[in-house]
């Protein structure tokens, strides 16, 4: 066989592989059917994909109440209230989030109850119960009774601190609106 025919054959193989071969009849399937397709496509008025919502100007057009005709050329047209996704869902969408905001606080408040130990949680309580704020010696010389080891009222403090119950600044430490709210949440602390 000659090279020229080689070659041709090459190309040949290259134009009948299935990557070209679906390339050109989507080309095709696209050039035969696109007066159809185009008909579907202006039909589709809602699309979700993903957790994503699209809605066509033609859903909104037909959503849209009609335009007042007037008699008179001088008067002008009242302008159509605009509205959109945002603003419609937008009451829904809010209380969705204040429900969610509490399933959250919820989770987290039941996950402090099995976190935070009783001394932890006693330490919240008499926090709470102080007319002012604190000083670190304060809270060192009043848990070192149940408390021994420093390390361990150090721990106890940081619980409280990085679950944002307590704010501690400089020397003082006190409880923040969210420990409140926990506290209030969990109920009195029962004696042993």
């Amino acid at each position: 066989m000659s090279p020229a025919a080689l070659y041709w054959l090459e190309w040949g193989k290259l134009f009948l592989a299935s990557p070209v071969m679906a390339a050109l009849t989507a080309i095709a399937f696209f050039a035969l059917f696109r007066t159809p397709i185009g008909e579907l496509i202006s039909k589709i008025e809602e699309l979700k994909v993903f957790g994503g919502q699209v809605i066509t100007q033609t859903a909104n057009a037909a959503a849209a109440p009609p335009l007042p005709i007037n008699a008179s050329p001088n008067e002008p047209l009242a302008a159509p209230e605009i509205t959109t996704i945002a603003a419609v869902k937008e009451e829904s969408w809010q209380a969705k989030l204040v429900a969610q905001r509490e399933a959250a606080y919820l989770w987290e408040y039941r996950f402090l109850n099995l976190f935070l130990v009783r001394v932890t949680q006693e330490v919240l309580e008499w926090l709470a119960m102080r007319s002012t704020p604190a000083t670190y010696e304060t809270y060192d010389v009043w848990l070192s009774d149940r408390v021994t080891d420093p390390q361990e009222r150090q721990v106890i403090l940081n619980a409280l601190r990085n679950h944002h119950l307590v704010h501690v600044n400089d020397t003082l430490i006190q409880v923040t609106p969210k420990g409140h709210e926990y506290r209030q949440w969990r109920g009195p602390l029962l004696r042993n």
